[in-house]
């Protein structure tokens, strides 16, 4: 275990731009020089993962290139040319060896089904901004002794992964309390398995990554540095009374995260929360104060939104008293990999909803269970959840005969009341909340 002070920060994809890097060399000067090591965990350029992931489907190297130029246009922010001349320690020779990894990669990269290759060019994203952010730390800065990582040498399952995005468990390997430094990068989302072979956390995995580091060198705090100063009560663009939240407690927190919400992924909250750890969510391109994320929580309704959701709506007289129909009708969801969410059930009907977008999968379903149930598909349907550690005192002021929704259902947690709507319009929604939910 490390005995010196650390604080772990994370900079998502819309922060990695100068002005962010330099706020985030500023910030840290004076924690090195109060002795804490720092460690730093960088996602790739925004845009960059699903452009990458996009080449692993088609193997159309245009999105290579369109890669290539995203960290090019970071690096000419980095250095621009009248500060820099070309001969300035421009790291232009960055590029080539991106270009010539990739290349690699992309040469390996025979079979579409091969996840090991597949994973290593996803993943790449998060080693070209660790070392363009590494030569830009060390070229304008003298203060700290500054190590660059290798996530896959750290961050571990102890499984043998067969899928893209493995559901296993990760963590931080210990060797990282060994290495000798003040301050270290090191990739977010990037991982490796038993057998050490390139795998990948999944979508929001770089919160993981810093959130692993943390639990694994105790740290004080890990903060999160995304384009938003902090955790709202709702999307400020929709709800007019959106507030900023002070603090939030790991549970509402993993609620809101679970129900549509774009803070944090819900599993990069629990090492973290294990530990005691705070996490903070605030702005890389201000110094407002943001939301700590702790056991204290300020007892206040928050509304997350999801859009584009399916509902099945399944019914057969034959439910009642039977056994077994429930393991049938999702043993056709799991063998179709389709994710549920709300699930609501009577003697002779069961409704439940998927985030699920592709229309092949879904019609599939749907043929398959109409074959022995009556079956209802309904896209373009949107979950507006109530989230709150007081959720019957919300359910009680709801007046339900003028929201009719398809669905009402409460989280088993005793967090959240969800409602299902089927046809609502943007403008229906955010009426409908401004007016009759807040």
């Amino acid at each position: 275990m490390s005995s010196q002070k650390s604080i772990v920060i994370k900079l998502g994809g819309t922060s990695q731009c100068r002005s962010a890097y330099d706020n985030l060399i500023k910030y840290i000067q004076p924690l090195i020089s109060e002795s804490y090591v720092i460690y730093i965990v960088l996602s790739a350029v925004s845009g960059v993962t699903n452009l990458l992931e996009k080449y692993t489907k088609t193997k159309d190297y245009t999105y290579i290139i369109d890669v290539l130029d995203l960290n090019e246009r970071l690096i000419d922010q980095l250095y621009p040319s009248d500060e820099f001349s070309l001969n300035q320690n421009k790291p232009h020779s960055l590029l080539d060896e991106f270009e010539e990894e990739l290349k690699k990669n992309i040469s390996e990269y025979v079979d579409l089904d091969d996840i090991i290759t597949k994973a290593k060019i996803i993943g790449y994203g998060e080693i070209m901004s660790t070392k363009i952010f590494n030569n830009y730390y060390n070229m304008i800065n003298t203060t700290g002794t500054v190590l660059l990582l290798d996530s896959y040498n750290h961050i571990k399952t102890s499984k043998e992964v067969f899928e893209l995005y493995p559901a296993v468990e990760f963590y931080c390997d210990e060797t990282i309390n060994k290495c000798k430094s003040n301050i270290y990068i090191l990739q977010g989302f990037i991982a490796s398995d038993y057998n050490n072979n390139p795998t990948l956390l999944g979508r929001g995995g770089s919160d993981t990554t810093g959130s692993l580091v943390a639990n694994r060198v105790k740290a004080e705090k890990y903060e999160v540095w995304t384009d938003v100063d902090g955790i709202y009560t709702g999307d400020p663009r929709i709800i007019q009374s959106a507030q900023k939240i002070k603090n939030i407690s790991y549970e509402i927190c993993k609620e809101i995260a679970a129900l549509g919400a774009k803070v944090m992924h819900p599993l990069s909250i629990l090492p973290c929360e294990s530990c005691n750890i705070p996490i903070i969510v605030k702005s890389s391109l201000s110094d407002a104060d943001g939301t700590i994320i702790s056991k204290q929580n300020e007892s206040k309704q928050i509304i997350a939104i999801q859009n584009d959701i399916t509902l099945f709506n399944i019914r057969s007289e034959n439910m009642w008293n039977a056994y077994g129909f429930v393991a049938d009708i999702f043993r056709q969801f799991s063998e179709n990999q389709i994710d549920i969410s709300i699930i609501t059930t009577s003697q002779f009907s069961i409704s439940t909803t998927t985030n699920e977008k592709n229309k092949y999968l879904l019609n599939k379903v749907n043929h398959k269970l109409n074959l022995d149930y009556d079956c209802s598909m309904t896209s373009g349907c949107t979950i507006i959840s109530i989230i709150s550690d007081k959720i019957y005192n919300e359910i009680n002021k709801l007046d339900l005969n003028v929201l009719n929704p398809e669905i009402i259902h409460v989280g088993s947690n005793n967090l959240s009341v969800n409602l299902v709507f089927k046809n609502k319009t943007k403008e229906d929604i955010k009426e409908m909340i401004n007016e009759f939910l807040i």
